[in-house]
């Protein structure tokens, strides 16, 4: 029983540790900075949902990962723009990332891909827009994307590691 308890403890210790407050307090800020763009004109989009969340999911080095979804409103858009639910998975040599961005042509998404970075945006329609940092250096030339029932997926394949050099 005391071994049960102990390793209980030990799992939330693990999960708690690290920069989990310091996301939790990103998250309130973005959550705080939405409501006070909401309440600015608190009518401007009342026939429209609002749609703002967070998923947690365990990162690689086994801490929590936090990624936001939903409604943004970007200063320079002056509008509100969609940031789609977001997964990305990390493979021995290719990297994974799935959005869902329903309602839109897979004409109208735009994909941009650099050796750490993935941009998703769709300008017309709904608009979306998410800026990925990738777990990993990424060869962008590999890059294929489909998109299906309202799902975008990305993969790319990973960059070889580094080279051994011998010491003369």
């Amino acid at each position: 029983m005391d071994d049960d308890r102990k390793r209980r403890k030990d799992f939330w210790d693990d999960i708690f540790d690290g920069d989990f407050d310091e996301e939790l307090k990103e998250m309130r800020k973005r959550i705080e900075e939405l409501m006070r763009e909401l309440m600015k004109e608190p009518f401007k989009f009342e026939d429209q949902p609002f749609v703002y969340g967070f998923s947690v999911r365990s990162g690689p080095d086994g801490k929590p990962a936090i990624n936001g979804f939903g409604d943004l409103f970007r200063e320079e858009d002056k509008e509100r723009v969609r940031e789609p639910l977001t997964d990305i998975i990390e493979k021995d040599e290719e990297i994974l990332i799935t959005l869902e961005v329903p309602g839109v042509e897979k004409e109208d998404i735009g994909v941009e891909v650099t050796e750490n970075r993935a941009r998703v945006s769709v300008e017309k329609g709904k608009r979306y827009y998410k800026d990925v940092i990738l777990p990993s250096n990424v060869d962008s030339s590999t890059t294929k994307a489909t998109y299906k029932n309202g799902v975008l997926s990305i993969t790319v394949k990973k960059k070889e590691g580094g080279r051994k050099v011998a010491i003369e």
